[in-house]
């Protein structure tokens, strides 16, 4: 009972703060005078609220930025962890860490005089703010296509502030957020993925592989995944380990189990899962910079729809993506590098601007439906082709 009314509480408190916004934006509107952009762009602002692996998925708009107005300035916003992930990034000249202060998010966009800003995934609280800092040119994408709980009616009313594009629902959510740059004459189809790392973090990996003994340019690494962020995608750890079993039965390969702090249940749930003739490392204590140096040199991922999963597409790692309740049409990896594995369904019960559980149910079934025997027909035609793929060795 408290924890439905704290709930309830909640929601309503965060109703009336949107309602809040809405009419500071429609105060805004009726007082200011038309700032419109006259000149050229110089300073623009993207904003990326979600996680790691959908901000990945945004790298795309940097690097089109960059090709199409080569002396912009690119400032990015999201939470630290992302930050955190696009260190070395040649396309982001800069980095806000965006936190639940909407007050300051405003006072730091009018204080960068940003001449555009560019919101790629709807959230009412940024746009409000984007909005009310004065930035002349706002960008924001319109959900088509289907429902969505991130396009409350308050962000449908502030729209009407800004400039719209379609985001579809249901189509490759990179080739999607591209749309946003549309507005100033920039159409790109190019939704490949990019990211660095430090020099420092590819060598603390080189010793990591030297001190046991890897030599992971001729070897056959995988690294294998068994969590996510959301909780919601796991697949049982029992059956990741009987994968990593069948990896070092078949081809004798070096077992990397690839996780963070958060990872400890699940992966040791998988190390006590294994067979005791399989010997696997665990990586877990690599910063955010380093972990992409690690996943650059594996031969291989595995795991659920997962960030992990989108640093190997952006270092050319082929990979095989159990993705569960995800819909594998929105933003899994595509092209002959990666293989999805899914169970039959009628329609995937999760999705990028659906990813909010509605048929719990239904959700863990997608998941549990996939085999092991599944995950393992799809990784042998992928380990004979992937001595056959370039390799991106930074």
């Amino acid at each position: 009972m408290f924890m439905r009314l704290s709930k309830l509480i909640s929601l309503v408190s965060w109703k009336i703060r949107n309602l809040g916004f809405l009419l500071l934006c429609f105060l805004y509107w009726i007082l200011r005078r038309r700032a419109d952009k006259k000149g050229p762009l110089k300073k623009i602002v993207v904003f990326q609220n979600a996680k790691l692996g959908d901000m990945v998925c945004t790298t795309p708009v940097f690097r089109t930025l960059k090709r199409g107005l080569p002396d912009i300035h690119v400032c990015v916003a999201g939470d630290s962890v992302n930050g955190l992930l696009l260190e070395e990034n040649a396309d982001v000249d800069e980095y806000f860490v965006a936190g639940k202060s909407l007050w300051r998010t405003i006072f730091f966009l009018r204080r960068r005089r940003f001449d555009a800003a560019f919101l790629v995934a709807p959230s009412p609280d940024v746009l409000a703010a984007l909005y009310l800092s004065g930035v002349p040119l706002v960008v924001a994408p319109r959900l088509v296509d289907g429902g969505s709980p991130y396009q409350t009616q308050s962000y449908r009313m502030l729209l009407r502030f800004v400039v719209s594009v379609p985001h579809h629902i249901g189509r490759y959510a990179p080739r999607e957020y591209l749309r946003v740059l549309e507005p100033i004459g920039i159409v790109s189809e190019d939704t490949t993925k990019y990211l660095g790392f430090s020099l420092a973090a590819k060598n603390l990996v080189s010793d990591f592989f030297k001190d046991r003994g890897i030599d992971y340019a001729q070897s056959l690494v995988v690294g294998i995944t068994p969590s996510a962020g959301n909780k919601m995608k796991l697949w049982p750890c029992e059956r990741f380990a009987a994968v990593a079993d069948f990896l070092y039965d078949r081809y004798s390969a070096h077992i990397i189990i690839v996780g963070g702090k958060n990872d400890i249940k699940e992966i040791q749930e998988m190390v006590q899962a294994l067979k005791p003739a399989t010997p696997y490392i665990v990586a877990q204590d690599f910063s955010i910079d380093e972990l992409k140096a690690l996943v650059s040199k594996l031969s291989l991922v595995i795991g659920v729809d997962t960030g992990i999963i989108y640093i190997a597409e952006a270092f050319g790692v082929p990979t095989i993506d159990i993705v569960g309740p995800v819909d594998d049409a929105d933003q899994p990896p595509r092209g002959e590098k990666h293989a999805i594995v899914k169970a039959p369904r009628i329609k995937a019960a999760m999705g990028v601007m659906n990813n909010i559980p509605v048929d719990i149910s239904e959700m863990i079934r997608q998941s549990d439906d996939i085999t092991v025997a599944m995950v393992c027909k799809a990784i042998e035609p992928m380990i004979s082709k992937t001595a056959s793929f370039p390799r991106l060795r930074i």
